[in-house]
């Protein structure tokens, strides 16, 4: 029921991964690839283990509390306080293999964020879209080539008298090329989130971290496409030789 309010969402804002982006990028090493991350947006730091890379945002959380009227319909009038966080990022995080190696279409995206409400009743919603995009890196920018899918992680929750219900769901990399060798992949998103408390009570939504995995192949030497070739050519004269002695 979301997906598609999700999907407008994203058309709307219209993620566009053409141009090199200017960002002040920070590198840092990972298992045979290396992260640069735009430091004006993750202004809290990341972290690498492995081939994923853990970052941090600011300015990505808002709370509001209501401090008047009642905590309870029974006692007196409610009254309602309610916060909202959207941002776009782009090329915000870029993963480049080392030498010898390539970035495949192994890709995920996971994010962590805050939504509380205290109030007697509230509502609170989240999506983290993001999409990735193949290309290549120097010189501090990104050049994007093809788009390679998006991925959608989004949640809600509602308390309403004595009803509650909520859901979450987080929806694969759905895949738009079958290229599967890549130099460097930036990641783009758009985060949307609010929560709203009716009664005293304290409503917040953010964005606490985003981590991005990635995944290499190893590409082989040249070496290996002789030695490969030389067996092949081995094996073939086996078979021959075998046919010719089958006549015989």
């Amino acid at each position: 029921m979301k997906t598609p309010l999700l999907r407008g969402v994203a058309a709307a804002i219209g993620l566009a991964c053409g141009a090199a982006h200017a960002a002040s990028y920070v590198k840092l090493a990972g298992e045979h690839i290396d992260f640069y991350y735009d430091s004006d947006f993750w202004t809290l730091g990341a972290a690498v283990s492995g081939t994923t890379i853990s970052l941090r945002p600011g300015g990505m959380a808002a709370s509001a509390q209501v401090t008047e009227g009642a905590a309870d319909p029974n006692d007196g009038p409610l009254f309602t306080a309610g916060v909202a966080v959207n941002r776009a990022f782009d090329q915000a995080v870029i993963a480049v293999a080392h030498a010898g190696y390539t970035l495949n279409n192994q890709l995920n995206a996971v994010g962590a964020y805050t939504l509380r409400y205290t109030g007697y009743y509230g509502d609170s919603t989240q999506s983290l879209i993001s999409d990735f995009t193949s290309g290549t890196f120097g010189s501090g920018g990104f050049s994007a080539g093809a788009a390679l899918g998006r991925q959608i992680q989004w949640s809600y929750r509602y308390t309403h008298e004595f009803t509650w219900d909520g859901a979450a769901s987080y929806e694969p990399l759905e895949l738009a090329t079958s290229l599967n060798a890549h130099a460097a992949i930036a990641a783009s998103g758009v985060f949307s989130a609010s929560a709203s408390t009716s009664g005293l009570g304290l409503a917040e939504a953010g964005l606490d971290s985003v981590s991005y995995t990635f995944d290499v192949s190893a590409v082989p030497e040249p070496e290996q496409y002789a030695l490969l070739g030389a067996g092949l050519a081995l094996l073939a004269f086996v078979a021959r030789k075998r046919r010719q002695e089958n006549r015989g």
